[in-house]
Parts: structure tokens; C-alpha cells; sequence
């Protein structure tokens, strides 16, 4: 698990280099109401391959994001979930 802003970002910057196929995305809203919203994004993605001989693997994910209002009618992330599957 990582905690804090300045940990996340590090992490995700340290993820490899990917390309989405936004055509296979699929986003499902599970739950809504005045201050919450809870929201599930599937799709699918590869990494470039290294060089031309290289296989290009094709990854599904399912990344699941908890949102809360704030002022303004603006919602932050306060929680997140990432699972990726071949």
C-alpha cells in the first residue's frame, strides 16, 4: 500500500511505459450519491516491445476509484485500486 501524495506519484512514475486501447474501456459508476461517488474502469493495454523481435503482451485492468466531494462541486480521489491480469 503506499500513502501520501509524494509516495504515489513515485511510484506510478516508476511504472513501466504503456499503450491503452481506449476502444476496449468499459466504465461502470457502482455507486452514487450526494458525496461519494464509486467507479470501476476496465480495459485492456501492452507494453511497446523492446525491440522488433520482441512479443508485444496484451494486459486487461480493472482500476477502481473512490471519489469525494469537495467545495465547488469538485471531487478528489480518496482511495484507488489497480489490478492488471494477462
Amino acid at each position: 500500500l503506499m500513502f501520501g501524495e509524494k509516495n504515489i506519484i513515485e511510484r506510478l512514475l516508476k511504472l513501466p511505459q504503456t499503450e491503452h486501447d481506449p476502444y476496449t474501456f468499459t466504465v461502470d459508476v457502482s455507486h452514487f450519491d450526494s458525496k461519494t461517488i464509486l467507479l470501476v474502469v476496465t480495459g485492456a493495454f501492452r507494453e511497446p516491445p523492446s525491440s522488433l523481435n520482441s512479443i508485444e503482451p496484451i494486459y486487461g485492468f480493472s482500476r477502481t476509484f473512490l471519489l469525494c466531494e469537495k467545495e465547488n462541486h469538485e471531487y478528489k480521489i480518496i482511495n484507488e485500486m489497480l489490478h492488471v491480469t494477462n
